[in-house]
C-alpha cells in the first residue's frame, strides 16, 4: 500500500513539474505567431534565401525606423548579437548587407502590416532582378544578338535589387500581425531604446528566431543527398518547385481527329508570383500576375458564352494559365517541352479517350496578357519579337490589326515607340526559344520599363492597384478598365477565329464578374463567387484572406489559387449536366471524372445561388498539365541544366518556424543563475544518492 502511495506521489510530482515548467515558460516567453519566413532555395549552382542555426538565433531587439537607427547599432550598439526590427522603408539591400557583414546582427524582423503606408512615388522595392528570368529567356541564347541579351536594350525592372537571389546566413521574417508588432515596439521602447545616444542597461528585450533549413549548397548536391538511402530510410532535404498549369480549348478536341498545322490560337497568362518570404499574405502578385489571369478568365467567360453552333465554326482557341513562371519559366517551358516531344497534353495512352495532341506547329497565333493593372491614358502596348518578326510578319500583323480594330472603351493598342526592342520577360519567350517560328504578341501596361515599382515583392498588393476591402462598394475603376481590355481581346480573338463574322460587337466582358474576381483573388477567398464554384462542405473551409500566389514544391495536389482558376474556367465555359436539390456524398459521386476519359472533367458546385441548397454538376474540358521543370522528369534528370529551371526548395521540420520574445538578463546575472542551478542539481544528486543508499531502511515494508 505504501509503495502504491509513493508511485502516486511520483506521478503527481511529474505532472506538477510539467505544469510548473509550462507556466514558467509562459512567464518568461511571449510567442510571436503572425509572420512569414524567408526560406532557402537552390538552383544548379547556388543556394539562396535564409536559415537560422539549428537551435535558433537569439539577440537583443533594436528597432529601426530610419537610417540613423541602423547607424547607431553599427557604431555604438554594445549588446550584440542584435535582432533588427525594421520598418519596410529601412529594409533595403545596402542596409541588410551592412548589418550582416557587421557581425552584430543574428536575425531580422521586417514589419509588414500596411502596404498603403509605404507605397508612394519615392519608394521602390523589387527583390527580383533588373532583368527577370534573364538566363532562361529567349534572348539568353548564344545565337541571339548581344544587343538584346541580358536586357541590353531595355532594363525592364530598374527597381530590382536581386535580394530574392541572395544567400543570407541569418533568419529573416516578415511580421503581419499589427498587435504583435506594437508589442515588440513597446518592449523595445520600455527596455532597449537608447537614452541620450547611450544604450540602456539590462534586462533588455530580446528575441529568439527559429527557421532552420535541412538543405544546403545547390540543387545537384541537395537532390543527390535526398536520393541516398540511409538505414533503409530516405531523408528528404529538398524538392523541385512546381505546380500545375491550367488549360482548355474552346471546343473539345479528340486525338482521333488530329489538329492541323496552324489551326490553334493560344491566349495565355501567368498565375504565380513570389517574394522573399514564404507564403506571404495576402493578395501578392496583384499587378504582376492577377491583373493578367483575371482579364484572361473574363475573356474565356465572354467567348465561352457563345452559341455552340458558332463555336463549331471557329478556329479553336486554347486558354493557358502558367504556374512557376517566376522561377525561370517552369510552367511554359514544360508545356513547350511536352509539345516538342508529342506528349501534350498527355502521354499517349491507347486505353483512354484523350484530347488531340498539340505541337508548336499547330499554333497560328499566340497572345499573352502580362501586367495590365497600371495602364496610363488607356494605352496598352503590344510587344513583338524583332528577331522572328521578319518570318512571322503576316500573321503577327494580322493579330495586331485585329487587336487594334477591336479596341473598346478608352483602350488603345499601340506598339512601343522603339519597334525593334525585345519582348519583355514573358512566357512567350519559351515558345520563341523552341526555334519554331510562333507568331505572337505580349500585351502589357508598360512601353519600356515596368510601371510596377514593386515587381515580385510583398508590396505588389491590392493597395497598389486600389482594390478596397469593401466588397459591397461600387465597381472599381480597375474592374472597368480590365473589362475594356478583356472585351478588346475577346473580340479580336473572335475575329481571328471567325474572320467573316460581323457580330463581334455583341461580345462583351462582364465587369461585375471582374470586380468579384479582383476581390476574391486579392482580398478574401471566402466570397460569393468562390462559394458558388465549390460544394457546401468546401465553402465552409474557404479562407477569410486571399490565397497566396506562391508556388511551392511539386506534388500531387494543386495549389489553392490555381485550383480556383481551374474551377472558374470550368464554370465560365462548361455545360450544366444536372441540378439536384442535394449536397450529399452520393450525389457528388455521380459528378466525377472517368478514369478512361481525359477530355471531359466534372465539377460539383453550389452554383450562382448557394443559399438555395442546390447542387450543380458542370461538365467542362478544362484540364491540368504538369508545371514541373523538364530537368526533374523521372529517368531524365538533369540537375545542372542550363536550358530548364533547376529550382528546388529546402525541406524543414514541422516545428521549424517560431519566434518568441523575452527579457534578457545581464551576462553576470546569467552566470549567477547558472551557478545556482548547478548547485541545485548537485544537491539533488546528493539527496537522490542518500535516499538510494538507505532505501532498504527508509522504505522497508511494515
Amino acid at each position: 500500500m505504501f509503495g502504491f502511495t509513493l508511485q502516486c506521489i511520483f506521478v503527481l510530482g511529474q505532472i506538477f513539474l510539467f505544469v510548473s515548467a509550462r507556466k514558467t515558460r509562459d512567464m518568461i516567453y511571449t510567442d510571436v505567431t503572425g509572420f512569414s519566413a524567408c526560406v532557402r532555395r537552390f538552383n544548379a549552382t547556388h543556394q539562396i534565401g535564409c536559415s537560422s542555426d539549428f537551435h535558433g538565433n537569439t539577440g537583443v531587439i533594436h528597432y529601426m525606423a530610419s537610417v540613423s537607427d541602423v547607424q547607431w547599432l553599427l557604431d555604438v550598439g554594445p549588446h550584440k548579437p542584435y535582432i533588427a526590427l525594421m520598418e519596410p522603408q529601412v529594409f533595403l539591400l545596402p542596409t541588410v548587407n551592412k548589418l550582416t557583414k557587421s557581425g552584430k546582427v543574428s536575425g531580422i524582423m521586417v514589419i509588414n502590416i500596411n502596404s498603403s503606408q509605404v507605397i508612394d512615388e519615392d519608394f521602390y522595392f523589387s527583390p527580383d532582378l533588373k532583368c527577370p528570368n534573364d538566363n532562361f529567356g529567349f534572348y539568353s541564347s548564344d545565337n541571339i544578338s548581344s544587343e538584346y541579351a541580358h536586357c541590353g536594350s531595355v532594363e525592364w525592372n530598374p527597381a530590382g535589387n536581386g535580394m530574392n537571389f541572395m544567400d543570407f546566413d541569418i533568419p529573416i521574417i516578415s511580421l503581419y500581425n499589427e498587435t504583435e508588432v506594437q508589442y515588440l515596439i513597446k518592449c523595445y521602447k520600455d527596455h532597449n531604446e537608447p537614452v541620450n545616444n547611450r544604450a540602456q542597461s539590462y534586462p533588455l528585450c530580446a528575441a529568439e528566431l527559429h527557421s532552420f533549413m535541412f538543405g544546403a549548397k545547390d540543387t545537384p548536391t541537395c537532390m543527390r543527398r535526398t536520393q541516398q538511402t540511409t538505414n533503409l530510410e530516405v531523408s528528404v532535404f529538398c524538392d523541385p518547385i512546381g505546380d500545375f498549369n491550367v488549360w482548355m480549348t474552346l471546343k473539345p478536341t479528340n486525338k482521333d481527329n488530329p489538329l492541323q498545322e496552324q489551326s490553334l490560337i493560344v491566349a495565355a497568362a501567368q498565375i504565380d508570383s513570389f517574394s522573399l518570404f514564404y507564403n506571404v499574405q495576402p493578395g501578392r502578385g496583384a499587378e504582376h500576375a492577377a491583373s493578367s489571369y483575371i482579364t484572361l478568365l473574363a475573356v474565356a467567360q465572354a467567348l465561352g458564352a457563345l452559341n455552340t453552333n458558332i463555336k463549331q465554326n471557329m478556329t479553336d482557341i486554347m486558354f493557358a494559365f502558367f504556374q512557376g513562371e517566376s522561377y525561370d519559366y517552369i510552367g511554359s517551358s514544360r508545356m513547350v517541352y511536352d509539345m516538342l516531344n508529342g506528349s501534350f497534353p498527355y502521354i499517349p495512352d491507347a486505353s483512354k479517350t484523350q484530347p488531340a495532341f498539340v505541337t508548336l506547329k499547330d499554333i497560328r497565333y499566340f497572345l499573352e496578357l502580362n501586367q495590365l493593372a497600371l495602364v496610363k491614358n488607356g494605352n496598352v502596348y503590344a510587344h513583338i519579337d524583332p528577331i522572328t518578326y521578319p518570318q512571322t510578319k503576316t500573321q503577327t500583323d494580322e493579330l495586331l490589326d485585329n487587336l487594334q480594330m477591336a479596341t473598346f472603351g478608352n483602350i488603345t493598342i499601340k506598339r512601343p515607340d522603339i519597334l525593334n526592342q525585345p519582348v519583355p520577360p514573358a512566357s512567350f519567350q519559351q515558345f520563341l526559344r523552341s526555334k519554331v517560328k510562333v507568331p505572337g504578341i505580349v500585351l502589357t501596361d508598360h512601353q519600356t520599363e515596368y510601371q510596377n515599382n514593386y515587381y515580385n515583392s510583398r508590396f505588389d498588393s491590392p493597395e497598389l492597384i486600389n482594390i478596397e476591402e469593401d466588397y459591397t462598394s461600387q465597381v472599381s475603376p480597375l474592374a472597368v478598365e480590365l473589362s475594356e481590355i478583356a472585351t478588346t481581346v475577346a473580340r479580336a480573338l473572335y475575329k481571328l477565329a471567325r474572320p467573316h463574322a460581323t457580330d463581334e460587337e455583341s461580345i462583351r466582358a462582364n465587369v461585375s464578374t471582374i470586380h468579384e474576381m479582383l476581390y476574391c483573388f486579392l482580398v478574401k477567398a471566402n466570397c460569393p463567387l468562390f462559394r458558388s464554384v465549390v460544394s457546401k462542405t468546401e465553402s465552409e473551409r474557404l479562407s477569410n484572406v486571399s490565397y497566396d500566389a506562391y508556388v511551392g514544391v511539386f506534388g500531387t495536389d494543386q495549389g489553392s489559387l490555381g485550383n480556383f482558376v481551374y474551377r472558374l474556367l470550368g464554370y465560365f465555359t462548361g455545360n450544366l449536366t444536372w441540378t439536384e436539390h442535394n449536397d450529399s456524398d452520393e450525389t457528388k459521386d455521380q459528378c466525377k471524372d472517368s478514369d478512361s476519359d481525359q477530355i471531359s472533367h466534372y465539377f460539383f458546385m453550389q452554383g450562382p445561388n448557394p443559399e438555395d441548397g442546390y447542387g450543380y454538376c458542370v461538365k467542362s474540358n478544362v484540364n491540368l498539365a504538369k508545371a514541373q521543370s523538364p530537368a526533374f522528369i523521372d529517368g531524365q534528370e538533369d540537375w545542372t541544366s542550363t536550358q530548364y529551371s533547376t529550382w528546388t526548395e529546402s525541406q524543414w521540420s514541422s516545428t521549424a518556424f517560431s519566434a518568441r520574445v523575452y527579457l534578457k538578463p545581464s551576462p553576470e546575472q546569467e552566470s549567477v543563475i547558472f551557478c545556482l542551478g548547478m548547485v541545485v542539481v548537485l544537491m539533488s544528486l546528493l539527496v537522490s544518492y542518500f535516499f538510494n543508499a538507505r532505501a532498504n531502511i527508509l522504505f522497508s515494508s511494515i
